[in-house]
């Protein structure tokens, strides 16, 4: 998965707190993804990393239609919400839109077909220091070396779970979007 020209990319390794015995307690590899969110300022972008993930731009762009002005591609759906309005308060103002709620609307709001388990759908990402300036009125920084977005996110599709005390690995696909058999088809062969 990683390592040189061919690594892996949207590949996600979660490890849990080592407690006092010098061990986590579980390994969660998503090995995977749907759907990348990325977001920049008040521009976010969603891309589809395979078939089930285009399956879902349609669906996350009618939830999304409210926050702001959305264009859904095949590949991809780019959102670009509106300036906010000025807060006067520190509560309004971290109750105000912002892009993290493109990760709220795509973390929530999903019916689960199947039965129920003990590992729900979960989306990780990270966040970079730059996005307290959707919160916060700072000065310009004067450059980006990087270029890194100010967060970015995964929806995965394939987990794999390795709960280290049991001594058990535990493999969950999601099926997103309907999709009929072949997208049924699509995740039982991985």
């Amino acid at each position: 998965l990683v390592g040189g020209a061919d690594r892996a990319r949207d590949v996600l390794l979660l490890e849990s707190a080592d407690d006092s015995r010098g061990t986590g307690g579980q390994s969660l590899l998503a090995v995977r993804c749907a759907l990348r969110c990325t977001g920049r300022g008040r521009q976010v972008r969603v891309t589809a990393l395979t078939p089930a993930g285009r399956a879902t731009l349609p669906w996350l762009g009618q939830r999304l239609a409210t926050c702001g002005e959305v264009q859904v591609g095949e590949e991809r759906l780019d959102i670009a919400l509106p300036a906010p309005a000025r807060a006067t308060t520190d509560a309004e103002r971290l109750r105000a839109p912002s892009s993290l709620d493109v990760v709220r609307h795509l973390a929530t709001g999903w019916t689960l077909k199947s039965r129920p388990t003990a590992a729900p759908l979960q989306m990780a990402g990270c966040l970079a220091y730059d996005l307290i300036d959707q919160f916060e009125q700072l000065p310009e920084a004067e450059q980006d070396p990087l270029g890194f977005p100010d967060w970015v996110f995964w929806l995965p599709q394939s987990l794999v779970r390795l709960d280290h005390r049991q001594a058990t690995c535990t493999v969950l696909t999601h099926v997103f979007g309907g999709g009929g058999p072949a997208h049924y088809h699509d995740a039982v062969q991985e």
